[in-house]
């Protein structure tokens, strides 16, 4: 007999502190909270014990639209409704799927809405990463080294990336919340990683924006110690600063992190 799907989805939600959820031998926090009073991120996770997957989603609604939580809501239900429905397809072109029906109701209902997207798939050995716009997807070691590191779809860090301007000017200029590429713009699409390997200890992190806007470097240090001690030196060096809400947050601040 089939072991039972475990999923969840979380909107508009004001977590004040960091939850943690064990999926089989696996352990996960999660966290989402709003700047103001609505919260435009989302998100979500599926875990499919059979096929030893577990999936993690996080969605930032476009700031400042009034529709960006709709949109970020309907794609992380969509995802996860196909990944329940469809099951035997598997995982990649479920989530594919999913995302270009999202993006067709966004189109459809909502003129000024839009939303970014990163998705974990994390399997016995391996993960893929699925990424539009600029919430930023990790496949970290033990003790922090970045092994994988998403790129983001933004003016900000194609400039970067460019080499044509420096950290510190583009840290001044006004256009830092600016998104390249997000579900419901037309010309929108998907970066999906390699299949990466993962070994015991990785941490695995997706996050809206806001836990690292000013951090351009992406470089941690990590105590290669058990989930929760990892854990705690992570979240020490994101603007969340620990487990719980402080007020000095600056966006909507969302993240799901897994250790294997």
């Amino acid at each position: 007999m089939p072991n039972l799907i475990k999923s969840d989805q979380f909107f508009n939600t004001h977590h004040d502190e960091v939850q943690l959820l064990e999926l089989d031998k696996n352990k996960v926090a999660y966290f989402t909270t709003p700047y103001a009073e609505i919260n435009q991120d989302s998100i979500g996770y599926f875990h499919d014990p059979d096929n030893q997957t577990t999936i993690l989603l996080l969605a930032d609604g476009m700031g400042g639209h009034s529709e960006g939580e709709k949109a970020s809501k309907a794609v992380i239900q969509g995802i996860l409704n196909e990944l329940k429905s469809a099951k035997e397809v598997g995982p990649i072109a479920s989530i594919i799927e999913a995302i270009d029906a999202v993006h067709k109701k966004i189109q459809r209902n909502w003129d000024d809405a839009g939303t970014t997207l990163s998705v974990a798939e994390v399997g016995e050995k391996t993960v893929r990463f699925y990424s539009i716009g600029d919430s930023p997807a990790l496949l970290l070691s033990s003790t922090g080294e970045v092994l994988y590191q998403s790129n983001l779809h933004s003016p900000k860090d194609f400039a970067l990336k460019s080499g044509l301007f420096a950290e510190k000017t583009i840290m001044q200029k006004e256009q830092d919340h600016f998104v390249s590429n997000v579900v419901g713009l037309d010309d929108y699409f998907v970066e999906v990683s390699p299949s990466l390997k993962i070994s015991k200890g990785d941490v695995v992190m997706i996050a809206s924006d806001g836990m690292f806007s000013k951090n351009f470097t992406y470089e941690f240090v990590l105590p290669n110690g058990n989930f929760e001690e990892t854990l705690s030196a992570m979240l020490e060096q994101t603007a969340l600063k620990s487990n719980k809400r402080h007020e000095e947050l600056f966006d909507d601040t969302s993240f799901l992190f897994f250790q294997r």
